[in-house]
């Protein structure tokens, strides 16, 4: 047999098997992303935190809204540090 031939034979094996381990490993968009479940807009005290934009929430007092707790919305974390509506300087 040529050796080109069993090169090319061995290549498409290792990218056949490799593109199915991954295709069986990877992990569903949704649950990587950290906003799949938004949190609730109520905090603890029953106080309503659904603000239109970061002026409503550092008038409030409540910047800066940390990923994964009431009031945080990806739209408000431009940079995507999980950190959204940082306090002015």
């Amino acid at each position: 047999m040529d050796l080109r031939f069993i090169a090319l034979v061995l290549v498409a094996s290792a990218t056949t098997f490799g593109g199915t381990w991954w295709y069986l490993n990877r992990t569903p968009e949704t649950e990587r992303s950290p906003t799949a479940d938004p949190p609730p807009l109520v905090s603890q005290s029953g106080e309503v935190l659904d603000f239109k934009d970061c002026g409503e929430v550092v008038a409030a007092g409540k910047a800066p809204l940390l990923a994964g707790r009431p009031g945080y919305k990806a739209e408000f974390d431009h940079d995507g540090d999980g950190i959204a509506c940082p306090p002015p300087a």
